[in-house]
C-alpha cells in the first residue's frame, strides 16, 4: 500500500490541477483533405473523399465519422482522351459509406490517369499510371500440418514485367464469407527482383483492423477471391509504408504516428492504378 504524507497531498493536488489546465496542443488542428482512390485495368474508378480526424480524438462514433465525408466534392478523372466528373452515391458496406465513381472512363494498362478533387477550401491532385497486368501461373493450396483448421496459399509467378521505376507487385483479397471489398494481404508486397522464372510467393491472410487474433493462414471457412496487381512507383511507396505501419503497430519500440507516403498533392491519401488479375480459390480437402 502507498501511504501519502500530509506534505505530498498538496503537491499531488497542485500537479493534477496544473495538468487539467494544460490545453491539448492538437485540439485546434485544422482538418486535412483525405483522398482514397484506385482504378484497375478493365474496371472503373472508385474514390472516397473525407477530412482527417485528430489522432487524439476519442469516443468517435459512426455519426462523427459520417460528418467528415465530403459528399459535395467535385471529383474528376482525366486520361489522355477525356475528362469525366464522377458521380457521388451511397456505397453500402464501405467505410466511409459514400463515394464517387463512373462508368464513363475505364482503366487500361499503360495509360495515365489524373485525379482532381475540389471542395472549398480544399483542392487536391494526384496522378497514377496502370502498369502491365500481372498474371499468376497457378496456385498451390495446402492444409497446414500444425493446425487442421487452417490452410496456406502459394502463388506461382514466372512473368517478369517491365514495370515503372520503383514499382512492384501486390496481393489483395476477399474472404467471401466475411468481406465485401478487397483488403490488403499481410506482407503481400513484392519487388520486381522477387520474381524469377520459378517464383513461389506466399499469399498471407487479409489485414483487418478489428482482427485481434491474427493468423497468417486462412480458415477452412474462407473461400477466397485474390487480386494480384502491379503498381507504379508512388503506389508501391504508399503500400510499403502501409505494411510498415501494420508490422510495427504492435511493437512498443517503434513509433507509427507518421503519415503514410501518399501521392496526393494538397491532401493526404492515395490514388493508385492497378494492373490486376483476379482469381477464385476454394479451401483444400481436409487431410
Amino acid at each position: 500500500m502507498v501511504v501519502l504524507c500530509k506534505k505530498t497531498l498538496p503537491l499531488l493536488v497542485a500537479v493534477i490541477a496544473l495538468a487539467s489546465c494544460v490545453e491539448d496542443p492538437y485540439s485546434h488542428t485544422q482538418p486535412q483533405l483525405v483522398v482514397e482512390g484506385w482504378i484497375d485495368d478493365g474496371d472503373f474508378p472508385t474514390v472516397f473523399v473525407t477530412t482527417s480526424l485528430p489522432f487524439t480524438t476519442s469516443d468517435t462514433t459512426d455519426v462523427d465519422l459520417v460528418q467528415h465525408v465530403l459528399k459535395w466534392a467535385t471529383v474528376t478523372v482525366s486520361d489522355e482522351e477525356k475528362s469525366v466528373v464522377l458521380t457521388g452515391r451511397v456505397m453500402k458496406h464501405q467505410t466511409p459509406p459514400y463515394g464517387f465513381t463512373t462508368t464513363r472512363i475505364m482503366g487500361r494498362s499503360g495509360h495515365t490517369y489524373k485525379l482532381t478533387v475540389d471542395c472549398s477550401p480544399y483542392h487536391a491532385e494526384a496522378v497514377t499510371t496502370i502498369p502491365p497486368k500481372a498474371v499468376v501461373d497457378s496456385f498451390t493450396v495446402t492444409p497446414c500440418l500444425e493446425n487442421d483448421t487452417l490452410y496456406q496459399v502459394m502463388a506461382h509467378v514466372s512473368q517478369q514485367l517491365d514495370l515503372p521505376q520503383g514499382g512492384g507487385y501486390k496481393f489483395f483479397g476477399i474472404s467471401k464469407c466475411r468481406d465485401v471489398n478487397y483488403k490488403s494481404c499481410y506482407m503481400g508486397l513484392y519487388k520486381p527482383e522477387n520474381i524469377s522464372p520459378h517464383s513461389a510467393l506466399p499469399v498471407y491472410n487479409l489485414h483487418r483492423p478489428d482482427n485481434r487474433h491474427f493468423s497468417p493462414f486462412f480458415s477452412y471457412s474462407d473461400t477466397l477471391k485474390i487480386k494480384f496487381a502491379t503498381l507504379d512507383g508512388p503506389s508501391y511507396a504508399f503500400w510499403d509504408s502501409f505494411e510498415d505501419d501494420v508490422s510495427l503497430s504492435g511493437s512498443p519500440f517503434f513509433s507509427t504516428n507518421s503519415n503514410l507516403r501518399g501521392n496526393v498533392s494538397g491532401g493526404l491519401g492515395y490514388w493508385c492504378g492497378y494492373g490486376s488479375s483476379v482469381y477464385y480459390l476454394l479451401p483444400p480437402k481436409k487431410p
